[in-house]
């Protein structure tokens, strides 16, 4: 099942006392917060479902959504540019998990790992790249028969 990364999991995620460092750090409105986390989120989203695409026997969800499977790491990587934005201390076992969470996006990127498709209604197409005529070879285009008396 395909579901977007919501504040909630990223807060889930935090410590306790990740969070209130969190809270202090990111500004004292609940507003403040949330457009820094949400921004977090969407960039995290997109670099994951580059890393989805990347893929070719992956197919895309509906825009903002990530397999089940990718969130866990997904959280982990939020997190991490969450604290390293707001200047936060993050420890060794954090940064293991991240070099973790990356290693599972590149090897998504190599179709090692299966990501479940989403539903046939939420599959979206793009469009397809446009195609290049490559030439190879050294074969001359015009000669003296084609150019007739201009040589």
């Amino acid at each position: 099942m395909w579901s977007a990364i919501t504040a909630s999991d990223v807060e889930s995620a935090l410590s306790g006392p990740e969070l209130e460092a969190y809270r202090r750090v990111a500004g004292t409105s609940a507003g403040a917060n949330d457009d820094k986390l949400a921004a977090v989120i969407a960039q995290v989203t997109d670099e994951i479902r580059s890393h989805i695409e990347d893929c070719p026997e992956n197919r895309l969800g509906a825009a903002g959504m990530l397999p089940e499977r990718c969130h866990f790491h997904a959280v982990v990587m939020v997190r991490q540019r969450l604290m390293n934005r707001l200047g936060l201390k993050i420890n060794e076992s954090r940064e293991t998990e991240h070099k973790n969470a990356l290693r599972f996006f590149e090897r998504v990127s190599e179709c090692k790992v299966k990501i479940e498709s989403p539903d046939a209604g939420d599959i979206v197409t793009e469009a397809p790249l446009p195609q290049i005529e490559t030439i190879t070879g050294n074969v001359a285009q015009a000669s003296r028969e084609k150019l007739k008396g201009l040589y």
